[in-house]
């Protein structure tokens, strides 16, 4: 029963925030019928501690999420600003052109912007493991990995969706939820990610990079986007490059 009522509140928020309505407030009342629908099924009794509790459930319930907000407000929150922070501070120096421009000609010798992408993908998806934050990852990506794969001649499209899945799996040392696992069967949390999440990141990383080098092919090719006519378009196009020290 527990996992058809999470079956449906998941199906129905993603068709809601599909049909573009306010993906804060559908998150929002998603979770609020999941934990009311936890109450009833007797999974829990309270949803916060009685020193906390307001006396009445239903304001029980957005107690825990103001408590849990502004936890994650603290830890996730300033993870994602410092990454944002740096992210902006490395391209209005130049720092992330001079990486962009060092390293577009190693690697269009390898003549498959497509390889690069999946290698990248690799580079991004192990890169989660210690940037627990997908906005912050992907901000970072943005710029780093995305300038490289668009002059090489992939698809700003295609590119995007290497930098935005490099978020694949929500597993690592550092996850919130691998955490949470972890100290729900009371095991440490290196020997959970070790003995039970590796092996099926590795695999699932490399299932993807291989995917990602034969979907973004296709689609850009769908579209008519040609690699080798984009790089020549865009070739002349300048970069602010900041001294040659600052790629590191």
């Amino acid at each position: 029963m527990n996992l058809l009522l999470c079956a449906i509140v998941i199906v129905i928020t993603g068709a809601l925030v599909i049909k573009k309505f306010k993906a804060q407030t559908v998150l929002l009342l998603g979770g609020l019928i999941m934990m009311f629908g936890a109450y009833l099924l007797g999974y829990t009794t309270e949803f916060v501690e009685a020193k906390k509790s307001t006396g009445v459930l239903f304001f029980d319930a957005f107690e825990w999420i103001n408590i849990t907000t502004a936890k994650d407000a603290a830890n996730l929150g300033l993870m994602i600003m410092t990454c944002t922070g740096f992210a902006k501070y490395m391209d209005h120096i130049g720092a992330s052109s001079r990486l962009v421009t060092t390293a577009i000609r190693p690697l269009s010798k390898m003549k498959s912007p497509y390889l690069v992408l999946s290698l990248t993908f690799i580079i991004n998806m192990f890169m989660s493991l210690v940037i627990p934050s997908a906005s912050g990852l992907a901000m970072l990506m943005m710029v780093t990995i995305f300038p490289i794969l668009v002059r090489l001649g992939v698809s700003p499209v295609g590119a995007a969706a290497a930098v935005a899945s490099g978020h694949l799996l929500d597993i690592g040392p550092a996850s919130a939820t691998s955490l949470l696992v972890a100290k729900t069967v009371n095991m440490p949390i290196h020997e959970y990610f070790v003995g039970y999440q590796l092996k099926v990141y590795i695999i699932c990383g490399l299932v993807a990079a291989v995917t990602h080098y034969f979907w973004q092919q296709y689609m850009d090719k769908k579209s008519g986007h040609v690699p080798a006519q984009y790089v020549e378009e865009h070739k002349g196009d300048d970069l602010e490059v900041g001294p040659w020290p600052y790629i590191f």
